[in-house]
C-alpha cells in the first residue's frame, strides 16, 4: 500500500512523490523514538541534537566535551541513539537532495497543520 493511500486527502496532495519517500523514514525515525521513554528524556534529546552536530571533520571543543562527559543511562542507549542517528541523517541527506523539497520548505514551515487522529 501507498503512503497516500493510508492519508486523508486533507494533509497533502494526492500525487506527492515526495511524501511517499520521506513519509516511511520520518514514520520509522517515530517508531523508533517511541519505543522507550528513556530515548525521548530531555538528556538523551540533547546527546542527539549532540551527535548530530557533530557530524563534522571539526566540532567546537564544548560540543567534544560535552560529548565525552555525556552518560547515556547505562550505555544501554548506545545502539538505539547510533540508530537513531543514522536515521536522522538519511533523512537530513534525502531532503537535502530534492529540489522540490527545498523548493518549498518556506511553505511547509508556514503551513497550518491539521490534527490526524485516526488513519
Amino acid at each position: 500500500m501507498l503512503v497516500r493511500d493510508s492519508l486523508p486527502s486533507t494533509v497533502y496532495h494526492r500525487n506527492d512523490n515526495i511524501v511517499e519517500l520521506l513519509w516511511p523514514k520520518v514514520m520509522a525515525i517515530k517508531k523508533v523514538l517511541s519505543s522507550s521513554a528513556d530515548l525521548v528524556g530531555e538528556g538523551n534529546i540533547a546527546l542527539l541534537k549532540a551527535r548530530l552536530c557533530s557530524n563534522q571533520e571539526t566540532s567546537p571543543d564544548a560540543l567534544t566535551e560535552f560529548l565525552k562527559g555525556a552518560d547515556e543511562p547505562g550505555k544501554k542507549l548506545e545502539g538505539k541513539n547510533g540508530q537513531l542517528v543514522t536515521m536522522l541523517n538519511d533523512l537530513s541527506l534525502a531532503l537535502s537532495r530534492m529540489r522540490p523539497m527545498t523548493n518549498r520548505l518556506g511553505r511547509v514551515f508556514e503551513q497550518s497543520y491539521i490534527k490526524v487522529t485516526a488513519v
